[in-house]
Parts: structure tokens; C-alpha cells; sequence
């Protein structure tokens, strides 16, 4: 079995985006109340088509659903490990927490080995299905956040279909971390598809992660930022104003709690454009 195999935490390379379609964020901060869950209809296909997105033309919804329904099971936290976690959180709750995270990273795992062993039957193309490339899973250092990435190598089958390969604008950026003191809301700089986006945000996109990461901290659990480009992110000046906007993934969704993220979202935006007015100020003088 492949389950005593260890596969890289982020499984795809930069020089795969390239033929990069679409990746499909998994719901759930992968814990006993909200495990990871990987989003689809049972019957019905409008959630099914905006969770695959541009995919959707390449694959059979009914064998996708079979996918997700076998992935969904794993990912589940067994009953004994809740009651081994409520046991050990009575008698001494560090231990919970180390125990508790070491479930978090075996319930993850065992779903990056389900997806590798994966025979790749819901792609239409028997190309695809032959040669089982063409799906890379990914998770967060913190193991509570995971992403599975589809990937189209066959020339045929994307020119035939007019598919647009290799990230675009806008794309989404997923925020990893559960909102506490021990798993902070943060960024995952070592993924690929963030360090992509650096090229088109220029040099500044180094430091405004530090920045960035630094205000995920302050928000507070069940609150989730998703970040989303706009479509003249390009433009440098934009990075630290109108290039981003919020959204949630899970929480609450009441007026007031997203009133107090934007309010939050608005002060770092200010600090960060009084930051390049000053920088940009110590340059001329220079």
C-alpha cells in the first residue's frame, strides 16, 4: 500500500504550472468538528461545476463525485480519536494538542496517498487516465489546509477543448492556520502558485507577504481571508491598494463580522501605503 510512502508536502513544481488548469481548495480546517472536505453535490451539478471550474469540460461528474465521496471518508476523524483526545485533554491538554495534531497530519497524509494511488478514472481522456499525471495534492505546513491541483500535459486534449493552461489572473489565494495563538492565519510562501504571483506583483511581493502574514495573525478563530486578485494586478502601484479584496471559506457571515475584517483588512492596507510612500521618500533621497 502507499500508505507508508512519505510524498512531498507541496507536489507541484514550478515547472509544472505551465500546464496548470484549475485547483480545488478542500473545505474544513481538518479538525474533529470541521475535518477537510472536498466540496461536490450528490444530486445536481451547480456546486459540482464551481468547484471544478474550467476542469469541468475534462471530467465525468458522476465518478468525480464517487472520488470525493472516498476522499471525504478518509479525511473523516475516526470515533475513537475524539474519544482519545477528549480523555487526554482531561487528564493533561498538552498532550491533547500534540496528539490532536498528530492526527491532523495522519488524516492529511492518508488522503495525499488515496489521490496518488488514484487510478485517475473521472478524467474523460484516456490519456490521462493511462498515464495518472495529471493530479498533484498539496497541504499546508500546518496540515489545515490541502489543494488538489489538476494538471493537463497532453497538447491534443487542451488544444481541442481551448483550454488556457498556467495560472491567470484572478486566481485565489488560500489562507492555511486556524485562527489561534499555536496555528495563526498565514500565507504559505513556499507554494508555488504564491511565489507565481510574485512575478506578476514585482519585487515588492516579498515584503508585502512579511506584511501580509503579520495581519493574518491578528484575526481571530473561525474567521478565514481568502485573498483574489483583480485583473490589473499587474500594475505594481496596485499591490497595496485595490489589488486584493477579502472573502470567507468558513465562519460566520454575518455583517458585522465582515464589517470588522474589512475595517482591519482597510488599516493594513493604509500602513503598507504609508510604508511605500516612506520608501519610495528615502529613495529620491538617496
Amino acid at each position: 500500500k502507499g500508505d507508508n510512502i512519505t510524498w512531498p508536502r507541496l507536489s507541484l513544481l514550478s515547472h509544472e504550472l505551465k500546464n496548470h488548469l484549475h485547483r480545488i481548495y478542500l473545505t474544513g480546517f481538518n479538525t474533529f468538528d470541521e475535518p477537510l472536505h472536498l466540496h461536490y453535490q450528490e444530486k445536481g451539478e451547480d456546486i459540482l461545476n464551481q468547484v471544478l471550474g474550467p476542469s469541468q469540460s475534462l471530467i465525468f461528474p458522476t465518478r468525480f463525485k464517487r472520488f470525493a465521496k472516498n476522499m471525504n471518508k478518509i479525511l473523516n476523524f475516526k470515533l475513537w480519536e475524539r474519544i482519545m483526545y477528549i480523555l487526554l485533554s482531561l487528564v493533561y491538554f498538552p498532550l491533547s494538542n500534540w496528539f490532536m495534531s498528530r492526527r491532523r497530519q495522519h488524516r492529511i497524509q492518508k488522503g495525499q496517498a488515496f489521490q496518488h494511488s488514484y487510478d485517475h478514472d473521472f478524467f474523460k481522456s484516456s490519456t490521462q487516465r493511462n498515464m495518472c499525471n495529471s493530479l498533484r495534492f498539496g497541504y499546508s505546513r500546518c496540515f489545515t489546509l490541502a489543494w488538489i491541483d489538476i494538471l493537463v500535459f497532453d497538447k491534443v486534449v487542451s488544444e481541442s477543448r481551448g483550454l488556457l493552461l498556467g495560472p491567470r489572473m484572478p486566481f485565489f489565494l488560500v489562507c492555511s492556520g486556524r485562527g489561534s495563538y499555536e496555528c495563526p492565519f498565514h500565507l504559505e510562501v513556499e507554494d508555488s502558485m504564491v511565489r507565481k504571483a510574485g512575478e506578476c506583483f514585482g519585487s515588492t511581493w516579498g515584503i508585502f507577504l512579511v506584511h501580509l502574514n503579520q495581519y493574518l495573525r491578528t484575526l481571530t478563530q473561525s474567521e478565514i481571508l481568502e485573498l483574489q486578485s483583480s485583473s490589473s494586478a499587474a500594475d505594481d502601484k496596485k499591490l497595496l491598494g485595490d489589488g486584493f479584496s477579502t472573502g470567507y471559506l468558513g465562519g460566520s457571515s454575518s455583517t458585522e463580522r465582515q464589517d470588522h475584517i474589512e475595517k482591519k483588512f482597510e488599516r493594513f492596507k493604509s500602513k503598507r501605503i504609508f510604508w511605500r510612500k516612506d520608501r519610495e521618500q528615502r529613495l529620491q533621497g538617496l
